[in-house]
């Protein structure tokens, strides 16, 4: 994955200044054994480097028993050139270039993006994607099978419900059809009431 983040910005022809790579280690049975890790590669046109790499944002704790002393504490700081690039802006609002680093040249980072934050969106997206096991507290092999019971009901139900609404279409278009065929054959009706009133008319003349 790593590298595909490195292609991913080396091709982007210095469009792409800054990858954001969030690695997530979840472990079903125990949460205590999760893990999420954070690196950040920055390029500077002609190469790209690590400037944070697999740092540790977010480890697991027993039970949802979450103690904030126990969380690794970090950032990840962003500068304004991280989104439009270094043209015209101030060197104050530029990230430093390797060169840079190398010669021992930094800056303050505009945005911090703390780890506490991280870690948030982290349980979040858990809370969000395995609602009815609270944080995937899964204890046994029982509660695995259950969730993936609840995730195939999920998609058989998004299924369902897109065909349903497929047939609902096609229904309407249907009608649609009908009611066309009728508004049609309503106006032929009247066209020819009239073509018989002005032949009629022509007759006594």
């Amino acid at each position: 994955m790593e590298e595909k983040v490195r292609r991913y910005v080396e091709l982007s022809d210095g469009k792409i200044r800054v990858a954001l790579h969030i690695h997530l280690e979840e472990d079903f049975y125990d949460m205590a054994n999760d893990m999420a890790s954070v690196s950040v590669l920055a390029s500077d046109g002609a190469s790209s480097h690590w400037v944070q790499h697999a740092e540790i944002f977010y480890v697991g704790v027993d039970d949802g028993d979450l103690d904030l002393d126990q969380q690794p504490n970090g950032h990840v700081g962003l500068y304004v050139s991280d989104f439009c690039g270094p043209a015209g802006l101030p060197t104050a609002l530029c990230r430093p270039s390797a060169a840079e680093l190398a010669a021992g040249i930094s800056r303050a980072p505009q945005i911090l993006l703390v780890y506490e934050r991280l870690a948030a969106i982290f349980r979040a997206a858990l809370a969000t994607e395995y609602p009815t096991v609270s944080c995937h507290r899964i204890k046994d092999s029982e509660q695995v099978e259950n969730l993936f019971e609840l995730l195939a009901k999920k998609r058989l139900a998004g299924i369902k419900a897109r065909v349903e609404m497929e047939r609902r279409v096609v229904i309407a278009r249907k009608e649609g059809r009908k009611e066309e065929g009728f508004k049609m054959r309503r106006q032929l009706a009247a066209f020819k009431r009239r073509m018989n009133r002005l032949l009629e008319a022509a007759a006594r003349f």
